[in-house]
This record gives C-alpha cells, structure tokens and sequence, in this order.
C-alpha cells in the first residue's frame, strides 16, 4: 500500500486543485505531524499561505521547504510568485 506521508500529500493536492484550500493545508498539516516535516509539506503549506494573500507566511514555508530539499520546485514558484 501507499504510505501515510504519500496519502496525506496526494489527497492534499487534490484537494488543493479543486479549490479546498484549507482542507488541503489540514493535510498537509497531518503528514507533518504524523510523519515528521519534508519538503513537500512545506511547500503545499507555502502554496495555501500564496493562495490566501499571507506572502510573508508564504515566503517563510517556502524557505523552510527548499531547506529540506533545495531546488523543490513548488517551494521555487511559490517564492518566485510572492517576490515578483
């Protein structure tokens, strides 16, 4: 089977596609507490911070993501998008 980190994540981007913004950060707020912090996580979180108008917030979790993986792409763009 999938493991939980990769549920919590899939189901979070879909949730996130069809417009459940805050749904999808609930998810990905669940694999950080069930399974630790990664870059995924943090750069979902740093997309639905982007999507709500919270730049500031964006760009922290969007930092913090490309501290567990540098060159995520999500964390990338987000950056990209709230420093243009």
């Amino acid at each position: 089977g999938i493991d939980r980190r990769t549920q919590h994540e899939i189901l979070a981007t879909v949730l996130l596609v069809r417009g459940l913004v805050e749904l999808a950060a609930d998810e990905w707020i669940a694999a950080v507490q069930e399974c630790g912090p990664d870059a995924a996580a943090f750069a979902g979180l740093a997309e639905v911070a982007r999507l709500q108008g919270l730049d500031d917030d964006a760009r922290t979790l969007a930092s913090e993501a490309l501290t567990f993986e540098p060159g995520h792409s999500l964390a990338q763009r987000v950056l990209a998008t709230v420093d243009a």
